[in-house]
């Protein structure tokens, strides 16, 4: 609140309490102090009284209610079982992030389709379409961390994640909802940080929730009451117990992805990572050699021979 916001504030509260005080004192108070009145004086005093503490409980309960219904609901779907044999091409209506490229190269799925917020409405595309193939970017790991720079040194760096352009998104299959693109939420405010996450099945229009995640949020009455005017000081309450998965470990774990031991269906045969290692490794260029030994690293003895690790040594 700012200063003059806060004066207002202190100033309401302050009748409101001398409201309740001083009717609840002429409802309740002793004869031999106030006065002799009859009893219909002191239920219509108490009555005053009671007004502003009422309007305050309904307002806090509603409110509670609500907050607890979000709870349970939440509860409910984020039980919802995981899909069987889900495919794998995965709708997202959200931003694009690094993390699908990751998912692609590891093999765990073949095509991704990210809405484009940047160019139109969200969640309406136009659409981006990540899929895996050959490509001479392939070897540009700036940026990578060496987690997600191992999947595509198990190519050679010969094939990655590719991105382009796509008219439309399927109507079937797995899509992945994100906080404002949210359909089962019950929340009308939805915060950076509190979901919702929603992965639904969709089979011939037959819509289902196989993958839920959302904190409950709402605003509460605070307590003791701050009469502002209008209504009540609010004070935020957030389910903290739940606590926000990454939207990649989310996915992975609803789809029951295999990220470690998985292999994309386009990965280039061992010969050709055998050439392209042999053409790393004897590079003039370091950066170049420095690549080879990573997929030396990544494939090891499955793929490489003991000659083409000789190259690589002879270069160092």
């Amino acid at each position: 609140m700012g200063g003059a916001a806060t004066i207002l504030a202190l100033i309401c509260s302050f009748v409101w309490y001398i409201w309740v005080g001083a009717f609840a004192f002429k409802a309740l108070a002793p004869n031999h102090i106030v006065g002799r009145r009859p009893p219909r004086s002191r239920i219509v005093y108490g009555i005053l009284a009671l007004l502003p503490v009422v309007w305050y409980a309904s307002d806090y309960l509603k409110r509670w209610n609500g907050y607890q219904r979000q709870r349970t609901h939440i509860a409910d779907l984020s039980r919802s079982p995981r899909p069987t044999n889900p495919g794998k091409t995965l709708v997202i209506f959200g931003a694009r992030e690094p993390w699908q490229d990751e998912l692609i190269e590891a093999g765990a799925l073949d095509t991704i389709y990210v809405s484009d917020w940047k160019t139109r409405v969200a969640g309406e595309g136009p659409w981006i379409r990540i899929g895996y193939a050959r490509s001479p970017k392939c070897l540009d790991t700036s940026g990578l961390t060496e987690s997600t720079i191992t999947p595509r040194a198990r190519s050679g760096f010969l094939a990655c994640a590719s991105i382009d352009a796509a008219a439309a998104a399927p109507a079937d299959g797995l899509h992945l909802r994100i906080s404002n693109e949210a359909t089962a939420t019950l929340r009308r405010t939805l915060l950076e940080g509190t979901g919702p996450y929603e992965l639904h099945s969709i089979q011939n229009g037959s819509d289902t929730i196989v993958g839920y995640w959302e904190r409950a949020y709402a605003t509460i009455p605070k307590l003791p009451p701050v009469f502002i005017g209008i209504g009540y000081w609010q004070r935020d309450m957030l389910d903290t117990e739940n606590p926000r998965p990454e939207l990649r470990d989310f996915v992975i774990e609803r789809l029951s992805l295999d990220v470690k031991s998985s292999r994309p269906s386009g990965q280039p045969s061992a010969e050709d990572i055998r050439t392209r290692f042999r053409e790393l490794a004897t590079s003039g260029d370091a950066r170049e050699r420095e690549a080879a030994a990573v997929v030396a690293k990544a494939t090891g003895k499955d793929t490489l021979l003991p000659s083409d690790l000789d190259l690589l040594r002879a270069a160092r």
